[in-house]
């Protein structure tokens, strides 16, 4: 994805690009799921969702991630 390709990315999200590279910024249920749909459409990759799960790491999952990463079994 281009940086130009952001404001699609962003369309029905009431998010700017500025927004969204702000590490402080936090997105909400809806701008998360709208975010992940205008992702698989610009995509055309039905697989996306397994190429992004690959990428993740335990710390990607918050608390659990930490206790997947720090339990004994």
């Amino acid at each position: 994805m281009q940086a130009s390709d952001l404001p699609k990315l962003l369309r029905e999200t009431h998010l700017t690009v500025e927004e969204l590279l702000d590490e402080g910024t936090r997105l909400n249920a809806h701008q998360q799921i709208r975010v992940i749909e205008n992702a698989l459409r610009l995509a055309e990759d039905d697989k996306l969702g397994v190429r992004i799960g690959r990428r993740l790491t335990p710390a990607a999952h918050g608390p659990l991630g930490y206790l997947a990463c720090s339990s004994p079994n």
